[in-house]
């Protein structure tokens, strides 16, 4: 069984302190341990700018506290940093000081680089902006400033690195609830950052705990069925309607919505007013949710260059075929060079197919009877990165499919309602190609395998060398006509000696 390193990050926010302890393959840093105090650093003297003695206080307990949480993980790496409320206070050096007695070792991040590391933190999770050439404007929305970049740019990666003192907090102690004057200081500062007008990008990437809020609203209030944050997306016109919910609602009202947290509620009206200006400064298509951030940022800023090229739908799918398949890993490339001639599809479906194809024994664990609700509920729970929420349930049905799961109208694991009739169809196609695959036993791991698909109008054909006859048994030419019958086609099958 692979053991993944344990890599330790503590995020002293303006608004929050957090512990992460990440461990998963690398390209997906998975957060086994995430643990957080609403310490309000960037709630400074309004007079001397300094932290208050309160506020460092709750931060240091807090601190005291991961400290031992820490020693008790032994992570293999640890890394701690400082963020835009200690950077802008004249007591700032002292409160680093005092971290340092308990053990630790801080680093303070200017704004550019916090900038830098947010879009990298964006791209970790969102591999589509540059696989797609999209490129995007990333947003990280903390207590004490506004990190912006432009993602997938001229620069591939993250370009325009700008920090701005308008977090969510630092508005709140700047404006109390005057959301005009803020709103005016806002659109100050964007004017000077004209590239923001001038990406014409179609969408913006949103992080922090502010904005995740108002997309807790958002999914609230239209009952949206994927609990998710990643790669929740809001076309434009609704995120904007759910920011003026927002700029409208009290501070109690707010709180009392599922996935909303009491502490933070009070500072969403001055965020949704910040991430409304952005819109109507930026004019995007629609408006993404990404998990990943500074912290996630700084462990991809790391990896070598063959793992950050890498997918990291298929690095996941890998992990999961090695812990659950029970046995010898499949070679997703044999299965896919056994089902590939059915399929005519883009590289964005592609992907999707090999995961399905790599994960295609990863039921073996399961009683028989469980297997296609396990599989899809495993999809819909495990923490994928680079896919959107349609592909999940694309994913999650690709794998019921497979391991003959009943497929309906709708399905109490799997959110039909967002997909489509093609999805739905192209979904259930693939996991019964793959549940095929699997019943002639050599495309797990032979991509020569001695079969050989192909498809035309109204009739696929199995090809079966005469080495591998004795193969195909009543259970695979069921699951051949099935598979075929899924393309409103007729099966059919060629053997080498009778052709």
């Amino acid at each position: 069984m692979v053991e993944y390193p344990r890599r330790a990050v503590v995020d002293i926010g303006s608004n929050s302190v957090r512990l992460v302890i990440f461990s998963g393959p690398p390209r997906v840093p998975i957060a086994i341990t995430n643990e957080k105090a609403l310490c309000g650093l960037g709630d400074r003297d309004p007079k001397t700018g300094e932290l208050r003695e309160e506020a460092m206080e709750r931060a240091l307990a807090t601190l005291r506290r991961f400290r031992a949480v820490i020693e008790s993980e032994e992570p293999e790496t640890q890394d701690v940093f400082a963020t835009a409320a200690v950077r802008d206070a004249p007591n700032g050096k002292r409160f680093l000081q005092e971290i340092k007695e308990i053990g630790f070792n801080p680093r303070l991040i200017a704004g550019e680089e916090e900038a830098r590391l947010a879009g990298l933190g964006i791209l970790c999770s969102a591999p589509e902006i540059k696989r797609e050439r999209m490129p995007a404007i990333g947003g990280d929305l903390g207590g004490g400033s506004l990190e912006l970049s432009l993602l997938g740019g001229p620069g591939e990666e993250v370009d325009h690195m700008a920090s701005l003192p308008i977090g969510s907090l630092k508005m709140q102690t700047d404006f109390g609830d005057d959301l005009k004057a803020g709103y005016k200081a806002v659109q100050e500062h964007f004017a000077t950052l004209p590239w923001i007008a001038e990406s014409r990008t179609p969408q913006i990437y949103v992080v922090g705990g502010s904005w995740r809020a108002i997309a807790r609203v958002a999914m609230a209030r239209s009952e949206y069925p994927v609990p998710m944050l990643d790669h929740f997306t809001m076309e434009t016109e609704h995120a904007l309607e759910v920011c003026g919910f927002v700029e409208e609602s009290d501070a109690e009202d707010l709180g009392e919505i599922s996935g909303v947290q009491k502490k933070r509620a009070p500072v969403l009206p001055m965020a949704a007013m910040v991430l409304r200006t952005l819109i109507e400064t930026a004019h995007p298509e629609r408006v993404v949710v990404s998990s990943c951030g500074v912290r996630e940022g700084l462990l991809f800023d790391r990896l070598p260059a063959r793992l950050r090229a890498q997918e990291p739908i298929i690095a996941m799918a890998e992990d999961l075929a090695e812990r659950l398949a029970g046995g010898r890993r499949p070679d997703g490339r044999a299965v896919s060079n056994l089902v590939d001639p059915l399929f005519f599809d883009g590289p964005t479906l592609q992907r999707l197919r090999f995961a399905a194809a790599l994960m295609i024994r990863s039921g073996n664990m399961v009683h028989p009877d469980r297997r296609a609700e396990h599989a899809a509920a495993t999809i819909m729970a495990t923490p994928f990165l680079g896919i959107d929420h349609k592909e999940r349930a694309m994913l999650a049905l690709m794998m019921k499919a497979r391991f003959n799961g009943s497929i309906g109208k709708s399905d109490g694991t799997i959110p039909l309602e967002i997909l489509d009739e093609e999805q739905i169809t192209y979904s259930v196609r693939v996991g019964y190609a793959h549940r095929l695959a699997a019943a002639l036993r050599t495309p797990l791991y032979n991509r020569k395998s001695g079969f050989a698909l192909s498809r035309d109008a109204d009739v696929i054909e199995l090809s079966v060398e005469d080495h591998v006859r004795d193969l195909v048994v009543e259970t695979g030419l069921k699951d051949l006509e099935r598979m075929a019958s899924s393309f409103d086609a007729e099966a059919k099958i060629v053997t080498a000696s009778s052709a």
